[in-house]
């Protein structure tokens, strides 16, 4: 059983299973001038100016609680989920404070992948529940009223593993991810109609092994975009970019993105931007940006010399947008985690805190409104000890996302 542990940065997918005592953290961006206060109901506007802080998050199992997907809605309204244990695990921002929200129990285990909400009454929770602790898993998602969280039976793709790992809702409700039935692997997506979940064929990407998608938005024409990542034969990779016509979904010609990998998707629905984030073929951090004409352009963030990294975030934010994800050394020896900022033209590093008892650390997930943007990952704490609050570290496990395969990092089914 993996030990699993999550990080929330306010200015994020899943960990992998440790076995270490961990438990959920949250952080604030605050301003450099106001940075030894801590940040409540006042919404600050996040610039690169601006620092990250710890938000204390509750910690309800108090070993191997994990936050792996933030949606915001206002500056004073935000969910953050994951799981406890065995169990789905949702908290919610109010402007002052991170509180527990119940949900129910489907399976033997039950974990939260990524949430999407577009109001204070419509959210959705998406992963995948496990009946057994050795059988197959299925879909899983919930849906949020304005009063409480509902589970919503949903489809699935394959027989010995589904799994949902993005979700979008507000111009059309999507969910995508992967499906196994052994020993094949296929895409898999989700649209929410009237009748319910219903599965949406969808292209498998590659031409050998994993295949999976990542990233879903919705834009405001009743069209969308998902991103994923296919296995080729030899062990290489290629990125693609698939486009729903509001009736089916097809692979973009073009761009395709030869050995690399796409993680996570953000659109703009009233401008038709979009922006897709991932590593590419050097393990370096970089983006796909989709302009309001079509056309789609690359852009990479520049680390310091000797190191590595990935984004497995982002939120389109104006101007410009936020990523969030990993670096290390070349040799993976260690993890800190990468929060960068998009200008329309490049991408800035922007500092960020991580822990000074923990070996491995990484963002997974962020999300910005109203003025303020949260993000959330993980870290593995050195000799188990996670404490609930530290000022000034990152909150949370490593990210399950990324691992080191044939000598460089590609990105990782999380189950």
């Amino acid at each position: 059983m993996r030990s699993r542990l999550s990080i929330v940065l306010r200015d994020g997918k899943p960990g992998r299973r440790w076995g270490l005592a961990l438990s959920a953290l949250i952080l604030a961006a605050v301003s450099v001038t106001t940075a030894t206060r801590p940040v409540a109901a006042r919404a600050a506007t996040l610039t690169c100016n601006q620092t990250w802080q710890i938000v204390s998050s509750p910690n309800p199992s108090g070993s191997g609680d994990d936050l792996s997907g933030v949606a915001s809605v206002s500056a004073t309204d935000a969910w953050a989920v994951g799981g406890a244990g065995n169990a789905p695990f949702i908290t919610r921002w109010d402007g002052n404070s991170w509180t527990q929200v119940s949900v129910p129990q489907v399976g033997y285990a039950d974990v939260l992948y990524a949430v999407a909400a577009s109001s204070d009454t419509n959210a959705w929770a998406v992963g995948y529940y496990a009946p057994s602790a050795t059988g197959p898993s299925f879909t899983l998602t919930y849906h949020w009223d304005g009063s409480s969280w509902s589970y919503i039976p949903s489809p699935n793709g394959g027989t010995d593993t589904n799994n949902l790992v993005a979700v979008t809702t507000g111009h059309g409700t999507f969910a995508v991810g992967y499906s196994i039935t052994n020993p094949n692997y296929a895409t898999l997506a989700l649209r929410y109609t009237s009748q319910g979940w219903v599965r949406t064929p969808t292209p498998n990407l590659g031409t050998f092994g994993q295949m999976d998608l990542t990233g879903v938005g919705g834009m405001s024409d009743g069209t969308a975009l998902a991103v994923g990542t296919g296995e080729t034969f030899g062990g290489g990779s290629i990125a693609n970019v698939l486009s729903w016509d509001g009736h089916s979904w097809s692979v973009l010609e073009s761009p395709q993105f030869p050995d690399d990998s796409l993680a996570a998707l953000s659109v703009a629905p009233s401008t038709s931007e979009a922006m897709a984030v991932g590593i590419d073929s050097s393990s370096a951090p970089f983006s796909a940006h989709r302009s309001s004409s079509g056309t789609w352009s690359t852009s990479t963030v520049t680390l310091p010399a000797g190191r590595v990294g990935g984004l497995l975030g982002v939120a389109s934010v104006r101007p410009g947008a936020w990523a969030v994800g990993w670096t290390s050394p070349a040799d993976y020896s260690s993890q800190i985690a990468l929060t960068a900022r998009w200008d329309g033209t490049t991408w800035h590093v922007v500092p960020s805190p991580n822990p000074s008892h923990g070996t491995q650390a990484s963002l997974s997930s962020v999300s910005s409104a109203g003025g303020t943007t949260w993000a959330v990952g993980g870290y593995r704490g050195g000799a188990g000890r996670v404490p609930n609050t530290d000022r000034g570290v990152l909150l949370g496990g490593l990210s399950g996302r990324a691992i080191r395969r044939s000598g460089r990092v590609r990105y990782h089914r999380r189950r």
